[in-house]
């Protein structure tokens, strides 16, 4: 925890602090999915403020994930194909990486039946926290409730009001409460818990407003329905949202499904009758986004997926103000968040003042930042001509129990407050990927960097069908660095770009020797090899500084 001291000193010191190549690298794994070093020097010119105003002005496709799976092939693989193309060479980086947060968040998923065979309703659903990520939390969860894949994924497409046997599905509005918005037990500002006078939890809603959520929820079809109940309507392109069927000319005018009647959210909290399924979602939307709650809970949440997995109360408290309050009245202003989160003293230099600062990258990060700094080699025939190949990435991220847009449950691949033990647990330090990282899964991921970072120059990508390949890296710039610049060079940039300059200093010196007794070519790209798997296996690639 931050000394008051601390934290007073923290306040003032970006003012005047000088961006280091190292500092650049650290901002850039916040913000990006993964530093080049073309990345790091622009950061260094623009300042910090100034790049995240460069990438939130950038012009972005509203459709581009949607309409790459479309020309790609709509299966599965297009999906991933098309996610890992927009992660790797996309521009819009902070965008991207905003993004693949909601969508731990907001969690749909293409494992599982609902939505095994939509891939394109799933690419269209992501499409649409890319479209928001700078926007309004408030106008995400309004669309979020009517996208066609969040109505598959939790049940809220075709749910009906009380008729007969049937009673309102529940699904979605017992995760809306307690994992889009508010959790479970009253918070205060700064994301602790409140506590009764027994030193209890408080809970935010019991189960009958669960239910009267559900009421709130009903009525609405999926898009291109012919009927109510058409599992199988004709997809318009691109993707719709739901539609209120009751409003819609399909309805007979007898034959109605939304709950009309009355309702109590929370107290004070009441949706008048005979309101439309759009003017209940409306009203009961802004009930929970004038919570107390929804400030802290998401702030946390955004600050774990981004910057570090155990941010101070300080830290979390100055972020939910702004969440509360963007300084023109307005609340829920993602792009001041966001810009609020990255800009903040203990994002940017935390780990001067707290030795709990950061988080372990995932997975995907660790893949996604070796292919953008290690130049992944294009497929050069068939659909896919002129992309990256995707195969190894498709079949190592399943092996890693981590794949975009497949998360196990609607609870992501871990949850925000997982402890890695029970010491942990009684010292309050999070570690939430690391609910990812079984020892089978991290003797994948290492076999899996062995094997990847061996087969540079082993042959091609026209030799190997297409589907099957797997990643060739291109580390010819780092044997032209070696030969241009010398060993110090080499081994000091791949200390920075891999890891913000944190190898130890005997590991480094291991790299140096190593490389220092290469003298043709060939030996030379394997002792490139070599000392790329010392530094990627070492905990400090591993690690989110």
């Amino acid at each position: 925890m931050f000394s008051i001291s601390a934290q007073a000193e923290l306040v003032f010191k970006n003012d005047f602090e000088t961006i280091s190549q190292a500092d650049a690298v650290r901002f850039l794994t916040q913000t990006s999915f993964g530093a080049t070093q073309h990345d790091v020097d622009t950061v260094i010119l623009l300042s910090y403020k100034g790049w995240i105003d460069e990438q939130m002005a950038l012009d972005f496709d509203n459709h581009k994930i949607e309409q790459a799976v479309f020309n790609y092939n709509p299966d599965n693989y297009g999906l991933n194909a098309a996610w890992w193309d927009n992660a790797i060479t996309g521009n819009n980086q902070l965008r991207n990486r905003v993004a693949y947060a909601l969508s731990q968040i907001l969690v749909v998923s293409a494992e599982g039946y609902e939505l095994s065979n939509r891939s394109i309703e799933v690419a269209s659903y992501y499409d649409l926290l890319r479209r928001h990520a700078f926007g309004n939390y408030r106008d995400l969860l309004i669309e979020v409730s009517r996208h066609p894949a969040m109505g598959r994924y939790l049940s809220s497409k075709y749910n009906s009001k009380a008729i007969g046997n049937i009673r309102p599905d529940e699904n979605y509005a017992r995760e809306l409460l307690q994992l889009f918005t508010l959790g479970t037990h009253l918070l205060n500002p700064d994301g602790t818990v409140v506590l009764d006078a027994q030193d209890n939890p408080v809970k935010v809603y019991q189960q009958d407003q669960i239910k009267t959520f559900a009421r709130v929820f009903t009525g609405w079809s999926l898009p291109g329905a012919r009927y109510w109940l058409d599992n199988n309507p004709i997809h318009p392109s691109p993707v719709q949202l739901m539609f209120d069927f009751d409003s819609s000319v399909l309805s007979n005018g007898v034959d109605t499904y939304h709950d009309s009647d009355a309702k109590t959210l929370f107290t004070g909290d009441v949706l008048a009758a005979n309101q439309s399924a759009t003017e209940d979602l409306a009203d009961a939307i802004d009930a929970v986004f004038a919570h107390q709650n929804i400030a802290p809970f998401i702030s946390e949440q955004l600050i774990q997926r981004l910057v570090t997995s155990n941010p101070s109360r300080f830290y979390v408290s100055r972020i939910a103000q702004v969440f509360e309050d963007d300084g023109t009245g307005t609340k829920g202003n993602l792009s001041a968040v966001i810009k609020a989160i990255l800009t903040d003293n203990e994002a940017l230099f935390g780990g001067e003042y707290n030795d709990n600062f950061g988080k372990y990258k995932e997975p995907t990060l660790m893949q996604s930042q070796l292919m953008r700094l290690f130049h992944g080699i294009e497929v050069t025939s068939g659909i896919y001509s002129g992309h990256y190949d995707h195969g190894f990435l498709i079949k190592d991220a399943r092996a890693f129990s981590q794949s975009p847009l497949r998360a196990p449950s609607v609870f992501n691949f871990y949850r925000p407050d997982h402890y890695a033990s029970v010491a942990l647990r009684d010292l309050g330090i999070r570690a939430p990927e690391l609910q990812i990282y079984s020892e089978d899964v991290i003797a994948k991921i290492l076999q899996s960097l062995e094997d990847n970072i061996q087969r540079f120059n082993t042959f091609t990508v026209d030799q190997l069908p297409w589907i099957t390949a797997y990643p060739l890296f291109d580390f010819y710039p780092e044997l032209e660095r070696l030969n241009t610049e010398g060993v110090d060079a080499l081994v000091d940039y791949l200390d920075l770009l891999l890891t913000a300059n944190h190898l130890p200093p005997a590991v480094k010196q291991n790299m140096r020797e190593k490389l220092g007794m290469a003298f043709t070519d060939e030996t030379k790209k394997q002792a490139i090899r070599n000392v790329i798997k010392i530094a990627v296996f070492h905990p400090s690639f591993w690690i989110q500084y």
